[in-house]
């Protein structure tokens, strides 16, 4: 497949981990310079790689926050930390947020964890959804 063509794939994935459409439980708590919140907070992920997610959720949280992240797979908990790349509203949605956040810093353990998880998943899905992303 020559570069030209392989840009205009709309397949085409660009970053360095696998991203899966599924929904997937977050707990998470908001950490800053001073604190960490005391109570976890649940999202659920839209879409998910080793690299980071998408989530939607009825807050905005500030770009370049840090989140203390407790992901949820079905057959066990993954802890990790994620940083907020951006936070903005749904169009037409109001009190919608959609946040995208990658994660930060991320032990090869749980990394292994979280790419097997990925890919059990996507062997789950029907073809016709794994071409789409």
């Amino acid at each position: 497949m020559s570069e030209q063509s392989n840009k205009n794939n709309p397949n085409n994935q660009k970053r360095s981990d696998f991203r899966i459409p599924v929904a997937i439980d977050i707990y998470y708590k908001i950490r800053d310079a001073v604190e960490v919140s005391k109570d976890y907070l649940k999202m659920t992920a839209l879409n998910i790689s080793a690299g980071g997610f998408r989530s939607i959720l009825d807050r905005a949280i500030e770009e370049g926050t840090f989140l203390e992240c407790m992901i949820l797979t079905g057959t066990g908990i993954l802890p990790a930390t994620a940083r907020v790349l951006n936070s903005e509203s749904e169009e037409g949605e109001p009190g919608v947020y959609s946040i995208r956040a990658e994660f930060f810093n991320m032990c090869d353990t749980v990394k292994e964890g979280l790419t097997k998880y990925i890919f059990a998943q996507q062997r789950k899905q029907p073809k016709s959804l794994r071409r789409r992303f």
